[in-house]
């Protein structure tokens, strides 16, 4: 080193170290990788293991801005309001053949015209004509009435309200059970038809002939007949 460089501090050039294959290179020259995100490892996360649920298809059905109105013509309620978020919602066979083949609002809007203009399918024609291309939002009065699966139609009601999407089957009905006779109440045995009386056997009428009474006369002649004898 001479007098300069010492004067002013020049410092020596520090030799590259050549990486041999096979090492591991220095921790500084490893590239960081960058921490998942929480989506991330979600998405990376395996599925749970449990029963398989079936996936149900939807067509779409146009949802009120506000409340609702009971659908069902034959009720009582005069078309009660229906609250956002509530109700029961009706989805008949007929609308579930009708929607099959036509999921969005547009394609069922086709669908119709195609059916008023030139279609020859009877039960398509029925179902444009009797209104039944559509899911129906009820009331309860008009659910209970119609027999429906009340947690059913109101879990479809709720999921339609959220997602504007109709399940493409139709509503179970309510299963019907017999009422169990409650603890310590004796069934009534059920009421026996009354026996008939069984009858007397008729006499049999006598073969012989009832002896004659003897008279006077007769008797004197049968004595004078034993004496003579």
């Amino acid at each position: 080193m001479g007098i300069f460089s010492w004067l002013f501090g020049t410092k020596k050039k520090k030799k590259k170290r050549r990486v041999v294959k096979g090492k591991r290179p220095h921790p500084a020259m490893q590239q960081k990788r960058p921490t998942p995100t929480r989506q991330e490892r979600l998405v990376s996360r395996p599925p749970a293991v449990g029963p398989s649920v079936p996936s149900l298809d939807y067509f779409e059905v146009p949802r009120p801005e506000g409340s609702g109105v009971c659908g069902d013509e034959e009720c009582g309620c005069g078309g009660a309001v229906i609250a956002h978020g509530s109700g029961y919602l009706y989805v008949s066979q007929e609308v579930v053949d009708f929607r099959n083949d036509a999921r969005s609002v547009e394609a069922a809007q086709a669908k119709e015209n195609r059916v008023k203009m030139q279609s020859q399918d009877m039960d398509e024609t029925a179902a444009v004509m009797h209104g039944m291309t559509t899911a129906i939002l009820l009331c309860e009065q008009a659910a209970r009435r119609m027999g429906l699966d009340m947690e059913v139609a109101a879990a479809d009601a709720q999921h339609w309200w959220e997602t504007s999407g109709a399940p493409l089957r139709a509503t179970p009905f309510a299963k019907t059970v017999e009422p169990e006779p409650e603890a310590g109440v004796v069934a009534e045995p059920a009421a026996e038809e009354p026996k008939e009386k069984p009858k007397k056997p008729r006499a049999k009428k006598s073969t012989k002939k009832p002896a004659k009474k003897l008279t006077k006369s007769t008797r004197k002649k049968k004595t004078e007949e034993e004496e003579q004898g």
